[in-house]
């Protein structure tokens, strides 16, 4: 799964290096789970059984503790604001490559 997340953070990640409507870390944070759960989402993870559910938000935490460091470092210091709005839009991983083209 963490590989498949990889080509969309970069994707989302690049832009003009030092743009001054870069977002703050709590933006940051929040398109970081935000992504996450698209991509968990679109690999069934919105369906998954009670029984489940556990494991999923576990996987979720994992994902979220091995991106936050490199993904919020990226994030603040070159995600133009436009990007960071799109990408909390996107529903399917679609959406989120489509951030980059806009």
């Amino acid at each position: 799964m963490l590989a498949r997340l990889w080509p969309i953070f970069a994707v989302l990640l690049i832009s003009l290096a030092g743009c001054s409507d870069a977002p703050t870390e709590a933006e940051c944070k929040k398109l970081m789970e935000h992504l996450i759960e698209v991509e968990q989402n679109a690999a069934g993870g919105s369906a998954v059984s009670p029984e489940l559910a556990d494991d999923a938000k576990a996987v979720k935490k994992r994902v979220l503790g091995y991106l936050e460091e490199d993904f919020m470092k990226s994030c603040k210091k070159s995600l133009p604001k436009g990007q960071l709005e799109c990408g909390m839009k996107a529903t399917k991983p679609s959406d989120l490559a489509a951030c980059d083209e806009g």
